[in-house]
């Protein structure tokens, strides 16, 4: 009998997760990632990639349609650097009013959102043997 209990709770924990979690993946920020000179001190602002002026800007942040600016520090330059000027949604934790611990980042291409980086697929990718 209480074997069952056990099995019982266990699914009704997991019932609980479950949606949580599915809620949780539909959570992003959306916006566009900018250089950050050109957003916090008016400077020249690269048009895209391509754009000479990309090699003056040392960092890119996401800045959404309201003006707030996040700083995405565990994203390699050479991945924000291909989403210069292209509306982004990003998928991760705030971890304060400024930075975004970034898991996913999607980018429109011919009007779908599709993967530009996904932290958990590169962990995976790591860890196989």
């Amino acid at each position: 009998m209480k074997l069952f209990i056990k099995k019982i709770a266990m699914i009704l924990i997991v019932m609980m997760i479950l949606p949580a979690g599915a809620f949780a993946a539909s959570d992003y920020i959306a916006g566009k990632i900018q250089g950050a000179s050109y957003v916090l001190n008016n400077t020249a602002q690269p048009k895209s990639p391509d754009d000479p002026r990309v090699a003056m800007e040392s960092e890119f942040v996401l800045q959404t349609d309201d003006g707030t600016v996040y700083f995405l520090p565990n994203v390699p330059r050479s991945v924000k650097l291909q989403a210069v000027n292209k509306d982004v949604r990003v998928y991760g934790d705030k971890k304060n009013n400024e930075t975004i611990f970034v898991k996913q980042i999607k980018i429109e291409r011919d009007g779908k959102f599709v993967d530009l980086c996904d932290w958990n697929k590169k962990m995976e990718e790591r860890t196989k043997p």
